[in-house]
């Protein structure tokens, strides 16, 4: 499972609203307003699909903290979580008071050598066909996940842009904790999709859906 999405009771205020640094985000962006329903979780999605999250959910990466890729990991008790060391040493307007008090994420470290443009990567199977990479810049500790499949690359990116339009400009948008590391990023990633046939698929990006079905 790559990110667990938010959950129902993020559409009220008050569960994010003992944390500081949300009333902050509040205040200076207006924004992280959301709308859930129960149906939305990521539980009963994977349920809808025959799939148990706790029992049939070996391994959770999360690409950042935020709270919109995180919240679900209370469906994931029994799961191996997998955050970037960076990511977990130094957190972006990242709520730890909603982490289930469980949370014990196992730390990424990118030490399994190059991978297309990327001076480093970590094997997340044997068969070295998901492989996790440091993208940095919206978040300190921002990781992708590259899916290989046949001859070709999925690039599950998380937020390192927002729309697969940011990545061609590459120009970054939105909240993003360090401009110039989100720059590199995004020119590492050009180069690596020229390198190698890349699918990128960044988690806000509308179009992301019709993108993997029309590619696979």
């Amino acid at each position: 499972m790559v990110d667990t999405g938010e959950l129902a009771r993020a559409s009220d205020p008050s569960f994010f609203y003992e944390d500081r640094d949300y009333r902050r985000l509040i205040k200076v962006a207006h924004a992280a307003a959301f709308s859930t329903k129960p149906s939305d979780e990521v539980g009963p999605q994977l349920a809808r699909l025959g799939i148990n999250a706790r029992t049939d959910v070996r391994r959770v990466i999360l690409t950042h903290l935020h709270c919109d890729h995180a919240d679900g990991l209370t469906y994931f008790p029994n799961a191996d979580i997998l955050v970037s060391r960076a990511e977990f040493a130094q957190t972006h307007y990242a709520f730890p008071r909603t982490w289930p008090i469980w949370f014990r994420p196992t730390l990424v470290d990118y030490t399994d050598g190059a991978f297309g443009a990327f001076a480093a990567c970590k094997r997340v199977t044997d068969a070295g066909d998901v492989l996790l990479v440091p993208t940095p810049g919206h978040t300190f500790g921002h990781q992708s996940v590259m899916i290989r499949s046949g001859d070709r690359w999925v690039c599950l990116a998380g937020d390192a842009t927002h729309t697969e339009g940011q990545l061609s400009v590459g120009e970054p948008t939105g909240g993003v904790a360090d401009v110039k590391t989100a720059r590199a990023t995004l020119a590492t990633l050009g180069r690596h999709r020229a390198q190698l046939p890349l699918l990128y698929l960044p988690s806000h990006d509308p179009a992301s859906p019709d993108k993997l079905a029309a590619w696979s």
